[in-house]
């Protein structure tokens, strides 16, 4: 059971995340502020995972395979000489357990950040496993190599089996987002409210990984309720609590003024010239390999 001393320790309450932060204390980040493309390319190169066979009797590393995203799931291990690890870019493997070697893989279409487990029915072996992209950091990073934002599913396998996955659908075309709005004041006071309140669920620097809406493609519906979902929480029933209890109303009008400008931002971003587009991701990404070693 946890361990649980009321006599030593002190009950925190956690705000909004339950994790006993201070949301009236505002925290220096240094990755807020970047253009959130550049952010995404930092990401890229400093949050790379990888799965490691560790020989415990010599203390050493036997293999390794290298992952492109630091969130992937657990690990399964059967008799039969396999280890079975689903990752962040929604690949399902089998490696060989003494080498490392990639022996099969399936398309999961999401993500996959659970352990798979195995069972027997009537002497014939399955093999299940969670996919769904989700957790602290799917919310909080956009990574370009994992996939979010697809329908979970529980996948189990067999030899033999035949069943397919429907195709991954998702559409995420951007409408041309309302006019820029607000002083550079307000918009810079925005970005610090929204990097203290609503990053860790809608993604650093208004990049979000698909999981949980990217604030800078909201409809003009949304734009024209913002400060009822925000402050009034009419959308609570659905996850989206109102924040009137550490949020005045002029500080949400300055956070959706600095949404707006990083929505436009990404609306001139997509719709500039290909060249542009390939001149300035070449130099975001030898910018980030550099802060990534810094770090």
């Amino acid at each position: 059971a946890p361990y649980s001393h009321p006599k030593r320790f002190k009950y925190a309450e956690g705000g909004h995340w339950n994790i006993g932060q201070n949301e009236g204390k505002g925290v220096e980040d240094p990755m807020s502020g970047l253009d959130p493309a550049l952010s995404n390319a930092v990401m890229r190169h400093l949050l790379r995972g990888k799965l490691i066979a560790w020989d415990p009797i010599k203390q050493k590393e036997i293999w390794r395979v290298d992952h492109a995203s630091m969130w992937n799931g657990g690990v399964l291990t059967t008799k039969s000489n396999l280890v079975f690890q689903g990752d962040g870019g929604g690949q399902f493997n089998a490696y060989r357990a003494d080498t490392g070697e990639k022996l099969w893989s399936s398309d999961a279409k999401n993500g996959i950040i659970a352990p798979p487990i195995s069972y027997a029915v009537n002497g014939e072996q399955y093999i299940a496993v969670m996919a769904g992209w989700g957790g602290s950091v799917a919310l909080v990073f956009s990574q370009p190599e994992t996939r979010g934002g697809g329908v979970g599913r529980l996948l189990v396998y067999k030899l033999g089996g035949k069943e397919i996955l429907p195709k991954r659908h998702i559409s995420k075309e951007m409408s041309k987002p309302p006019a820029r709005n607000g002083s550079a004041q307000s918009i810079k006071d925005g970005q610090a409210m929204y990097q203290q309140h609503c990053m860790r669920c809608h993604g650093l620097n208004l990049a979000s990984s698909g999981t949980i809406p990217d604030l800078r493609y909201m409809n003009k519906g949304s734009h024209q309720a913002f400060t009822d979902i925000v402050y009034g929480g009419i959308f609570s029933a659905l996850g989206m609590v109102g924040f009137s209890d550490v949020l005045t109303k002029e500080e949400i009008v300055d956070i959706q003024n600095y949404v707006k400008a990083s929505a436009n931002d990404k609306w001139e971003d997509e719709n500039s010239a290909p060249w542009w587009k390939s001149i300035k991701a070449w130099s975001y990404n030898k910018m980030a390999v550099l802060i990534a070693w810094l770090f």
